[in-house]
């Protein structure tokens, strides 16, 4: 699994998921049409981030 930072504008459009803070929600749904996004509060800690790599290893174990 690749994880990359990108500008927002710039998130290719094969992406899986965008990882964001809440307040760049908008920004990023405007220029990301059909990528599922996700966002967080905090990159330290957040119960988003931590049902995201839930779900990623739950898929990887299949």
């Amino acid at each position: 699994m690749d994880v990359k930072n990108y500008v927002i504008e710039k998130v290719p459009e094969d992406a899986d998921v965008i990882v964001t803070y809440e307040n760049l929600l908008e920004r990023a749904q405007g220029a990301n049409l059909g990528i599922r996004i996700v966002t967080i509060q905090n990159f330290l800690k957040d119960q988003n981030i931590d049902d995201l790599y839930e779900e990623i290893v739950q898929k990887n174990q299949k």
